[in-house]
């Protein structure tokens, strides 16, 4: 009982702003403000039970090895969860419910993949996908394309600047996000697959977005990998262009590159790969407005439309 009291009290004096982060000796948990309801019965751990306040329920979800927590200050119950809660754009502000999920240093500490709440800056956390199975990982998610392929990605300035989509299916992670993580130069690896099945993946050793003064200007160097094209040399030293902003080499009597290519990138003349264009399937044709990179799978054809595209780094 003692030893009980005494952690309550570590737990009481380490929590740091209660409403936004909740600190113990072993982890830190963000709260999560927008949280859809559902059934979350196959990954409860606790359910219903009788808790004083926050800091007991956070100190059970500790000792049951939980990733998240769900505190009632109505009915004074806690459950407790064997996954995290992530946010969910457009879903109403729990003020009754509190949530709580695990947060993380880097994608390097998780057990599996799935969607962490990853410490960016000091005091700043935001979800990402973490990416445990891919060769020579662990790896973070910045961007994905997949099938059903309904995802808009023809979007403006401020939402690449932000970021948009579900981090569990297709989403471009954040202009803002992608300069701070790459602060220090990461790995960048991408992964495709065509409409036939054949799939190839590519590497740079080095990965950099510049602040958005400087446009979110991409450095992308160190090629390897199984495809036969280096697609993303075309965009080294290049700004990002989207439909409003038209930061390309394209002369602008001619085009913005953002349009013609149905999303946005780091457009030149315009462009050798289009990880953010129109999701659309293979019928033989070459569509520049289509997800494609440079002669993949079929060096005879330039801009096969792809099935699906993986960005990540490390």
């Amino acid at each position: 009982m003692m030893a009980m009291e005494t952690k309550l009290m570590c737990l009481i004096m380490l929590s740091i702003s209660i409403d936004a982060i909740f600190v113990t000796k072993q982890h830190t948990f963000t709260r999560i403000l927008r949280v859809a309801k559902q059934d979350r019965s196959n990954y409860t751990l606790i359910s219903n039970n009788k808790t004083t306040n926050v800091v007991m329920c956070g100190a059970r979800c500790e000792n049951h090895g939980c990733f998240s927590f769900a505190y009632s200050d109505l009915d004074k119950t806690c459950d407790t969860y064997s996954r995290v809660i992530v946010e969910e754009e457009g879903a109403a502000v729990s003020e009754v419910i509190m949530y709580y999920s695990l947060s993380f240093s880097s994608c390097t500490d998780v057990p599996l993949s799935f969607v962490y709440r990853i410490k960016i800056t000091e005091g700043n956390y935001i979800d990402m996908f973490c990416d445990m199975d891919s060769a020579q990982g662990p790896w973070t998610v910045i961007q994905r394309r997949k099938q059903p392929g309904d995802e808009n990605f023809t979007r403006s300035w401020k939402n690449y600047k932000t970021g948009f989509g579900d981090l569990q299916r297709e989403f471009w992670l954040g202009n803002d996000i992608l300069h701070l993580l790459t602060n220090t130069p990461r790995v960048l690896r991408v992964e495709l697959e065509a409409w036939d099945g054949t799939t190839g993946y590519a590497e740079y050793s080095r990965f950099q977005v510049a602040h958005e003064e400087k446009k979110y200007r991409l450095n992308v160097k160190g090629f390897s990998g199984n495809v036969s094209t280096d697609a993303m040399s075309h965009s080294h030293d290049q700004p990002f262009t989207t439909f409003d902003m038209d930061n390309d080499e394209a002369p602008e009597h001619v085009t913005n590159c953002a349009q013609t290519h149905d999303g946005a990138w780091w457009f030149r003349q315009c462009t050798d790969a289009n990880f953010n264009g129109r999701h659309q399937t293979d019928t033989g044709e070459d569509p520049i407005s289509a997800i494609f990179w440079w002669h993949f799978p079929n060096h005879k054809r330039r801009k096969t439309p792809l099935k699906e595209s993986v960005m990540m780094v490390r």
